[in-house]
């Protein structure tokens, strides 16, 4: 079952509307700070044994409030579940003797905040939903800091002579640690180290430090160079330094404790949720009118609630759902509502499980809930993979006759090269269609430069002089550039979100049961891209979208795969023989990387992470063997689950394919001599390029 989540925003024709929303947000959290120190209580064990046994079975179970209920009023309480004798009802048993005895924690019926049982149910739900939080986060902090100890005595016993010369260290850090990452602190740090000879002897062999003389010093112009030149000079020290820099990256501190921090109306807020026929009821998307049962006033008792009309204008994407003529069951979820999916051209069923109210800027938001029911998938195992129904694993022969499969291979200079194929009898047909797939408006090289520009511009901030306008720190409690930030955050966003749909809307399109993507743990770089582009590619634009495709094609009945793709850049699609990639670089690039490797003449070079692939073999079903990279990985990849590329054996250097020795670089050599005769010359390059 999928949830998608849809905003609308709240029209308040009165302030006093608008009040009484407000007036239920902070009262619900006023509630919540009374609530939560009674709950810390009890477990400690400060009201009693019988208390703090109480608050286990709350934490057991989801419904707190049947279990608060009887220890937060005086009235007679009683329940089906008490004098059972049952041990799982023994929570039962013990609230009834508790209400019996009068020692119950609070009387909530005379505190100001006294409303109804529908408001205090979502109070104690949301209370022991920010405890457990919290205890998750300590549990998850607890395990970390025993992994981080554990390392950290190992790492120790492994550097027994850096532990001894540690407290020289120690005592430098106490001096010019406030000087950290300045151009003073590292000045100091080369005068430590000159002045303590006996650090180069750390490992037992001479006490002696070579310092830098002052024709070297003159000739560095930053601290940096100056300490590439003494490591050059000290290798001892160089290794020595780089232990502690390990060590104090690593094992110098550990992360504050995770602390609890109670919830506020502003700075800290939890969203009451309004529940169907409780809180909320009459919801129309057409007329976008509903009305909720918000607290309004004051009485003798407490609180209390009032139906109110209001009205909000909705995400557009909420007028595909309607109400169902009858509802629909699937499996143990009854739905009432039907939701249009654009994607699947068909109605889905559906259903709106609650309403968050939000605040922003104390502007009042809705964010609807809606479970919408997942379509049913073929029965597919992945090869490689336990079928309980075979009993076995399965391999490519397993996947039935006329599953289609889209293959995608991400690029660098395009999203993706994409195919479409069709199994049969385990092996992969003829691909019926081949194509590119890109994002319109926004490009990968556009995101970096922004975070190249903000990286630029905080460190030109912080060397601003005392005299310059800028201004040299963030604003306290900020960050530097955040509405800058935020806009980069938006488009990494966008990106991943547009490109998971365009890949649906192409499985969609072509009927395809399987998406087939790769696993590019091992990605190799692009040269002519700088290495923050290139970390980026693998952090956040190939891995958030296949995380998000990952989710979002299940519920579609679609099914992810993902096959290593080891060997699919580096053999033809078409005849199987080994091949290299190639790329043209552009005129700055070709001074810049290729010019003392290849002469000044500009042409195509065989190179790892090339645009481009040709195959070795001369009688190649392709007339010239060159093909796009990513097609003829895309290409690849149904061959690769089929196990039908037949890929070097053997490990090492020494590998053998059909009985001869392979080998990269030879086989780069010779589709190097064929591109050669291709394109002799710059004249001939614009003429005989097929792409």
């Amino acid at each position: 079952m999928s949830v998608k989540c849809f905003q609308a925003k709240v029209v308040c024709d009165t302030p006093e509307k608008r009040e009484y929303l407000w007036l239920t947000h902070t009262l619900f959290h006023e509630a919540l700070r009374a609530l939560i120190p009674h709950l810390f209580k009890m477990r400690r064990g400060d009201y009693g044994a019988d208390f703090k046994e109480i608050y286990e079975a709350i934490t057991d179970n989801q419904n707190s409030f049947a279990k608060l209920e009887p220890i937060t009023t005086p009235k007679a309480w009683r329940s089906k579940h008490a004098d059972t004798g049952d041990t799982k009802n023994r929570w039962a048993d013990l609230c009834l003797a508790v209400n019996r005895e009068g020692r119950i924690l609070f009387d909530r019926t005379q505190t100001p905040f006294g409303f109804g049982s529908e408001f205090w149910r979502k109070v104690c739900e949301m209370a022991i939903q920010l405890i457990h939080s919290h205890d998750g986060l300590l549990a998850d902090w607890r395990k970390e800091r025993a992994e981080w100890l554990d390392n950290k005595k190992q790492w120790e016993a492994a550097n027994p002579e850096y532990m001894a010369a540690k407290p020289t260290f120690d005592a430098f850090e106490d001096e010019a640690g406030r000087l950290r990452g300045s151009r003073k602190r590292w000045l100091l740090y080369l005068e430590f180290l000159q002045k303590h000879p006996e650090l180069a002897a750390w490992r037992g062999g001479e006490a002696k430090v070579a310092p830098l003389t002052p024709a070297e010093r003159k000739q560095c112009r930053r601290p940096g160079d100056q300490f590439e030149i003494f490591w050059e000079k000290n290798p001892q020290l160089a290794e020595l330094n780089r232990l502690d820099r390990d060590w104090r990256r690593n094992f110098a501190r550990f992360k504050r404790r995770p602390t609890w921090t109670n919830p506020d109306p502003e700075l800290h807020p939890a969203w009451f949720s309004f529940k169907r026929g409780q809180t909320y009821k009459d919801l129309d998307f057409a007329r976008r009118t509903f009305n909720l049962n918000v607290l309004v006033g004051e009485d003798v008792k407490g609180r209390k609630g009032k139906w109110v009309t209001y009205e909000f204008r909705h995400d557009p994407r909420l007028l595909r759902l309607r109400p169902a003529e009858q509802p629909v069951k699937v499996g143990p979820n009854k739905f009432t509502w039907l939701y249009s999916d654009p994607l699947l051209k068909k109605d889905r069923p559906a259903e709106v499980k609650g309403i968050k109210l939000v605040f922003r800027n104390r502007h009042p938001y809705l964010l609807f809930s809606v479970d919408i029911a997942d379509e049913k998938s073929a029965p597919l195992t992945r090869p490689g993979f336990d079928d309980k129904r075979l009993k076995r694993k399965a391999t490519a022969a397993d996947i039935p006759d006329g599953t289609r499969i889209l293959s995608i291979d991400f690029g660098q200079r395009s999203l993706a090269a994409c195919s479409v194929c069709e199994f049969i009898k385990g092996h992969p047909e003829r691909p019926d269609a081949v194509f590119f797939m890109k994002l319109p408006g926004l490009k990968f090289g556009d995101i970096g430069r922004h975070e190249q520009t903000i990286s630029r511009r905080s460190s030109r901030m912080f060397r601003a002089g005392p005299r310059s306008r800028e201004s040299r720190h963030a604003p306290r409690g900020g960050t530097t550039f955040r509405e800058f930030r935020r806009h980069v955050l938006k488009m990494k966003d966008d990106r991943y979100k547009k490109a998971t749909r365009l890949i649906l809307d192409a499985a969609v399109r072509y009927d395809a049961q399987v998406i087939l993507v790769e696993n590019l743990e091992n990605y190799k770089p692009d040269l002519e891209r700088s290495a923050r582009e290139n970390r980026a590619r693998m952090r956040w634009n190939v891995q958030r979208i296949v995380e998000f495709l990952d989710k979002s094609a299940h519920p579609l009945g679609l099914r992810l795969w993902k096959v290593w793709p080891h060997w699919s850049s580096r053999f033809c699609s078409a005849c199987g023989h080994p091949g290299a990639r190639f790329t043209i670089p552009r005129k700055n690039a070709w001074k810049r990387f290729y010019e003392r490797r290849h002469g000044p003449i500009r042409k195509p070079v065989t190179e790892p992470g090339g645009q481009f692939f040709i195959c070795s073999n001369p009688k190649c079903p392709r007339s010239t063997g060159i093909i796009n990279a990513d097609v003829n990985a895309s290409l690849n990849l149904p061959r690769i689950l089929a196990d039908d590329l037949e890929k070097p054996t053997g490990q090492g250097k020494t590998r053998l394919w059909r009985g001869q020795e392979y080998n990269p670089k030879a086989i780069a050599e010779q589709c190097q001599q064929r591109l050669d005769e291709h394109f002799r010359s710059k004249a001939d390059l614009a003429q005989q390029t097929p792409w």
